[in-house]
């Protein structure tokens, strides 16, 4: 079965000081008025950002990934865009795909049909890739569910790392989005974090 997702993506955002402030931030057991609910999770990531030669996804104001879970891979497609404070709220369509390149490859769906939409037949290409040991943990409330996770990103293009950086998000999973801001409230107060108001 081909599996769809769309919609808007909303989420926290925040740079991480230090490992030692990611292991605790990764072991909190609230979060504002939230409960940790289940257990922690630990999955490595790899995201690699495709385009054409002349960027015409991104003059279109998107963002393609093909993100290699542990269990599948997943085209995603973002709308571009900054925040003015840690809270982001964007466009995301997502739908199944494989590694190759070629979208004509990857099952039907809305995500594939936007990058062929400005893409056309040009060649995509990988513009950067970037590789995640993300810790996660659900956390959840009255009608609130959310997402923390503690990411160790690494950056790499031409086959060489250009970054390295610990990164927080706390991604909303349901609910009204106007409970983030209590949390960010919370977090805001936290000294070894600072706002991302850009993507990754």
């Amino acid at each position: 079965m081909t599996s769809v997702r769309q919609g808007i993506e909303v989420e926290l955002k925040y740079r991480v000081r230090d490992q030692e402030a990611a292991a605790r931030l990764g072991a909190l057991r609230t979060l504002g008025s939230l409960r940790v609910a289940g257990r922690p999770r630990q999955v490595q990531i790899e995201d690699r950002y495709l385009d054409t030669a002349d960027a015409a996804l991104a003059r279109a104001g998107y963002a393609a990934r093909l993100r290699r879970g542990p269990r599948m891979t997943i085209l995603s497609v973002k709308a571009s865009s900054e925040a003015a404070s840690a809270l982001h709220r964007r466009e995301e369509l997502e739908g199944p795909a494989d590694l190759s390149l070629d979208p004509h490859a990857w099952p039907s769906s809305a995500a594939r049909s936007l990058v062929l939409e400005h893409a056309g037949d040009a060649p995509l290409l990988e513009t950067i890739t970037i590789r995640q040991l993300r810790h996660a943990r659900t956390f959840a409330g009255d009608a609130l569910e959310v997402e923390l996770s503690v990411d160790d990103v690494e950056v790499v293009a031409g086959g060489r790392m250009i970054d390295r950086f610990l990164e927080l998000e706390v991604e909303l999973k349901s609910g009204d989005e106007r409970g983030l801001v209590g949390i960010a409230s919370v977090l805001g107060a936290d000294d070894p974090l600072e706002p991302v108001m850009t993507s990754k």
